[in-house]
């Protein structure tokens, strides 16, 4: 009579295979606790639970019900798998038993195996030494036989797939039958990983998260009678600056979906052949095949499947060819869309999907191939997390330190604009490691108060003498004397100092601060700035009050004028009051003799300009990269201007970003550039006049070397200066050039006692200083036409 067998316990949904690998790790944290000798106990549903709510984990806030029933299943679970696990080494046992009974008769055998006639007492039969041999191999790699009592081994069913939590099974928790096929064998060289949950740390991105969700994992793990709206979309590339999180978002929800990853681009790291890349790619294709659903994760693209050009070899071409080749085969394998409200029929076995997902921080690099439609013909742009987002990272950074409670977070996170994820750790490391030198520098003081400094020996090296206090600090530490140093913490000043050492990335890539230039540093030109508060300050402060009037377009504006009358000023005053990111550009610096080198360079700068919205760009001297096109001796000065209108159109969405140009000559920029839509707001600059003379020159005064010291009389001479007639035709520079004469006369008959400029000193440099433009009335007719035409 056969035994009546219990229904096999199961792991339900990605809740219950959580719980199991906590589970696990803490029956695994019991038995390494037992004593010696003992069985070790089972856990219990209210341990597990216990510990659950003790732990952070997210699990901590689920309702009691569906937790403890998951813990049930879980236990459940794993009491039937350390059965098996039993029963196996009990039939390993029993076959190492037999082999050795085997071998006793090894000798025998060893005797008879030529004799012509069969021995019939033999354990094992055979007739010719060969067949013995054969004989014995098939039975010793035989499984063992089970009977129908049901006490046999147990078998494990489907492969599943498990989350790793709290560094339970991190990498790989896929379960492999017992028997595989050598293609299988072989693919498991570019195996598929699992994620754990607790090896990632992010903060600050969950609208991208909510994207990436949307557009991809959504798409992995739909149901089969979902109705599918479009075709399956093959690959997904993300974009953005180095260290903005983007391949950690990707495993994050892979972790939290329990979705299989295949690092493709790793494993093309490891080969340089072009002859080899066929076989990783297929092999890699493969095994996501047979985990799908599935991600194959290509990090940095850019490095592997550059556009034609200088750096694009035969490596790169042929990853380029099988990589499209191989995403042909994905694409054709892909369910086709249904037409609504129909559902689209259940795929057949075998085709889950399997998407590709590639990161990239340069991607006008990137071949314009793959970039077609069923490639990757989506993209999804990461920007520059902004002062909430960076104050978040900061928060969940600094959770372990011992932080004051009035800590201010909202200041550093004003700080650090422009700082990406990778830029915070750095400062948070860089702030942690300064509190230990003071913690040190706490400890060898009092190694100088416990211990005799060493008497040096000149028999001692050099290096070793200078070296003494740092032995003296390792002698304490080991000394019974020692006494533990009072709490030493991380403080608001080591962040700041931290953040004053740190470059961030996009400063190394061309972006500058926030510059610290202020309204108040600049004098008169009171006209520009009301232009600029409804031009781009309050553009950007009150978006809510311009959605109003429907989407506005960001403004493009030129300052135009004399030279030295303090237009990149202005520009900086305008990035400080907006507080908005600013990218300085000397027109020539985009030149460059290589074809195309040139528009791509200005792609380039718009799409990081875009990544770190809202940002001023600022382009110097802006005559000199966009002429006249009818002027322009080469085509490659015409491609320059084709390139910056289509940026300034905002073919592709040019968001917040705001164009600001200067020029002394605009008459040389080519008209398309001044039309309505790009740079259609002009702004004359002209020499100041007698009272905003006298209003530049105090400003100079006051934030100079006078600045906190000047008098009243220092005013007064300061205005009789400003209205002097010698002072008629200068420019903002002029005026910085006399004070600037000034202050060296002063310096020359300095001879102690507090310094201060005298009116002989105003006299001398009103003699030396004279003004640098020579026919201001040019600028004004040529801004009398402009505007006459605009």
């Amino acid at each position: 009579m056969h035994k009546p067998t219990r229904p096999r316990a199961s792991l339900r949904n990605s809740l219950d295979r959580d719980v199991y690998q906590i589970v696990r790790k803490l029956q695994d944290e019991k038995d390494s606790k037992k004593e010696s000798g003992k069985k070790p106990s089972k856990l219990s549903v209210y341990e597990v639970f216990d510990a659950i709510k003790r732990s952070n984990s997210s699990f901590s806030r689920l309702k009691k019900k569906p937790l403890e029933d998951a813990i049930e299943r879980a236990l459940d679970f794993h009491r039937q798998e350390c059965s098996d696990s039993e029963d196996s080494e009990g039939l390993l046992d029993a076959d190492g038993n037999e082999s050795n009974k085997d071998d006793r008769f090894l000798l025998n055998r060893q005797l008879t195996k030529h004799w012509k006639t069969p021995s019939n007492n033999s354990a094992v039969p055979t007739a010719q030494g060969t067949e013995g041999k054969t004989t014995k191999r098939r039975r010793l790699s035989q499984e063992p036989e089970t009977d129908n009592t049901g006490d046999g081994p147990i078998s494990m069913g489907p492969p599943t797939r498990t989350n790793g939590i709290n560094g339970v099974n991190g990498a790989t928790a896929d379960v492999q039958p017992h028997s595989s096929s050598k293609k299988t064998q072989k693919s498991m060289k570019y195996g598929a990983e699992q994620v754990a949950t607790d090896s990632i740390v992010l903060a600050g991105v969950q609208s991208t998260l909510i994207e990436l969700h949307r557009d991809i994992f959504s798409r992995l793990w739909q149901r089969d009678d979902h109705p599918r709206f479009e075709e399956q979309p093959v690959g997904f590339i993300l974009s953005g600056p180095p260290g903005t999180g983007k391949q950690s978002m990707v495993r994050a929800l892979a972790a939290m979906t329990t979705t299989p990853i295949v690092p493709l681009g790793r494993y093309l790291k490891d080969t340089r052949s072009p002859d080899k890349v066929g076989k990783i790619i297929a092999d890699v294709l493969d095994e996501a095949k047979r985990c799908a659903p599935c991600i194959i994760l290509i990090e940095r693209l850019h490095e592997f499947m550059s556009k034609s050009g200088s750096a694009h070899n035969d490596f790169e071409a042929e990853v380029t060819s099988q990589l499209q080749l191989g995403m042909s085969r994905l694409r054709e394998g892909a369910p086709a869309p249904a037409p609504a409200p129909a559902p689209a029929p259940a795929p057949a076995p075998g085709s889950k999907p399997v998407v590709v997902v590639a990161t990239t921080s340069k991607l006008e690099t990137i071949d314009p191939t793959l970039r077609r439609h069923g490639y990757f013909s989506q993209t999804i742009n990461i920007k520059v997390p902004d002062t909430e987002a960076r104050e978040k990272i900061f928060r969940v950074l600094t959770h372990d330190l011992d932080l004051p409670a009035d800590f201010d977070f909202t200041s550093l996170a004003v700080r650090t604009h422009g700082f990406v994820g990778e830029d915070i750790s750095a400062v948070v490391q860089m702030a942690g490691r300064r509190a230990r030198h003071r913690l040190i520098d706490i400890e060898q003081a009092q190694a100088r108060n416990a211990l005799p400094p060493a008497e040096p020996s000149d028999l001692q090296p050099t290096w070793l003498r200078e070296a003494a206090e740092i032995r003296l600090w390792y002698d304490y530490i080991e000394h019974h004397s020692y006494t533990t140093p009072p709490e030493v913490r991380v403080t608001f000043q080591d962040f700041e100092h931290a953040v004053s050492e740190h470059t961030p990335y996009m400063r190394r890539e061309g972006f500058s601060t926030i510059p610290s230039t202020t309204w108040s540093e600049v004098g008169a030109l009171h006209s520009v700035r009301a232009a600029f508060q409804v031009s781009v300050v309050r553009r950007i402060k009150e978006p809510q009050l311009f959605a109003k009037f429907g989407k506005q377009r960001p403004a493009g504006v030129l300052l135009f004028g004399p030279p030295g009358c303090g237009k990149t000023l202005v520009a900086k005053a305008v990035a400080n009051d907006a507080q908005a990111s600013f990218i300085l550009i000397k027109g020539p610096e985009l030149l460059n003799k290589y074809v195309g080198e040139s528009e791509r360079a200005i792609r380039e700068l718009f799409t990081r300009a875009r990544s770190c919205a809202p940002c001023i760009l600022f382009f110097d001297e802006m005559d000199s990269l966009v002429p006249r096109r009818e002027n322009t001796t080469t085509e490659a000065g015409a491609r320059v201007v084709n390139a910056l209108l289509a940026e300034l159109d905002g073919a592709g969405d040019r968001g917040e970003v705001y164009v600001i140009g200067t020029s002394n000559r605009p008459d040389m920029i080519d008209p398309a550039i001044l039309r309505p839509g790009r740079l259609d707001k002009l702004l004359f600059v002209d020499l100041p006049s007698e009272d905003e003379r006298v209003e530049i020159l105090r400003t100079i005064h006051r934030n100079g070397l006078g600045k906190g010291a000047a008098a009243e009389d220092d005013g007064d001479i300061v205005e009789r200066v400003a209205r002097d007639g010698r002072c008629n035709g200068f420019s903002g520079a002029d005026l910085y050039g006399l004070y600037k004469n000034a202050l060296d006369e002063c310096v020359l008959r300095y001879d102690g006692g507090e310094p201060t400029l005298s009116e002989q000193d105003w006299e001398t440099a009103l003699n030396k200083t004279k003004p640098s433009v020579s026919n201001p009335e040019t600028y004004r007719r040529l801004a009398a036409k402009l505007h006459h035409q605009s």
